[in-house]
């Protein structure tokens, strides 16, 4: 089959960029197409941009552009193709035709426009809410021109069901846990990882940290980043380490106390690439983490995100003991 891939945008690397590279080697020959691309990030084969890449500074405002978006993905020309594979919220927008067949990985409906994940609406400007509003009408309509759909979790097949009105079928993103050393040697530090993005809630777990006077080692970069370093102040209990190498995160994860997972997420790839060096996971108890890490054998959910529900989950994981 001539395939064609979508993906919303390659400007860093994530979890969900782990699962494109994934598609790229099953669909070696497939061109990749997404609205942004940054040329620092490579590895993905041929890469075709939408109108959007050519304007200029687009880059750099990135997510902030998907109003701009769906009419992208429309305007590509996808003819010529018997499979188009979408990995993304925005990507499956594409336009497909009679004898096409359309297969969608879904790692969430758009978390911004249906409050999912941790989201919030209706505390934004008018403008903003309009946007959303409008944003919510497109994703409802292109999901219906899907010919399938993927969820990477059964939480997200629950959003796929509630907002799409689709069936899918689970296929957890892949995670090579075959790049991990298992670790018996602890220290008493705690550890998180990740995007510094306002939904994962590292701002909770440095609070939790700073009262509970634990260490925590923070290691990724993102728009949070500045705000953090803010709220963590002069203590020594609160090291950030910005990018890391995969082989120094997997260092980080091995030899702390635990990894403190705080966000709700789609799926969840930190607590299983944490699991896999034996670590055990201190995590809010809802979304896809509650289908890899299970309360009491691989860590300790806690109930709400507040200081005192992390840190009494923190305290009940130092009273316990976990065969890594």
């Amino acid at each position: 089959m001539k395939t064609a891939l979508t993906y919303d945008w390659l400007l860093n690397h994530g979890g969900a960029e782990d699962v494109l590279m994934q598609l790229r080697r099953l669909f070696p020959e497939a061109p990749v197409y997404t609205s942004l691309h940054d040329p620092a990030i490579a590895g993905y084969g041929e890469v075709r941009t939408t109108y959007l890449n050519g304007i200029p500074g687009a880059r750099r405002f990135g997510p902030m552009l998907a109003p701009l978006m769906p009419a992208a993905f429309e305007a590509l020309d996808m003819k010529g193709y018997d499979l188009v594979f979408s990995s993304g919220s925005l990507a499956k927008g594409v336009v497909t035709h009679p004898g096409q067949l359309h297969v969608s990985y879904c790692h969430t409906p758009m978390r911004y426009v249906w409050g999912v994940g941790g989201e919030t609406r209706g505390s934004s400007s008018w403008l903003r809410r309009r946007v959303a509003h409008d944003l919510r009408l497109w994703d409802y309509l292109s999901a219906q021109r899907v010919d399938a759909f993927i969820a990477n979790s059964a939480t997200t097949q629950m959003r796929i069901k509630k907002f799409y009105r689709r069936d899918s079928e689970v296929i957890h993103p892949p995670v090579d846990v075959g790049r991990f050393t298992l670790s018996e040697q602890r220290a008493d530090g705690y550890f998180a990882f990740g995007r510094l993005v306002a939904y994962k809630r590292f701002d909770l777990l440095i609070e939790a940290a700073l009262a509970g006077k634990r260490r925590l080692t923070i290691a990724g970069e993102g728009p949070e980043e500045s705000r953090l370093r803010q709220l963590a102040g002069s203590s020594e209990l609160i090291r950030f380490v910005g990018r890391v190498s995969d082989d120094e995160r997997n260092r980080l994860l091995g030899s702390s106390r635990a990894l403190l997972f705080g966000g709700e997420e789609d799926f969840g790839i930190t607590p299983v690439q944490a699991l896999a060096t034996g670590t055990p996971v201190v995590a809010f108890g809802r979304g896809g983490v509650t289908e890899s890490v299970r309360d009491g054998e691989h860590g300790v959910h806690f109930p709400e995100q507040s200081v005192s529900s992390v840190l009494a989950a923190i305290d009940e994981l130092e009273s316990r003991s976990f065969d890594p």
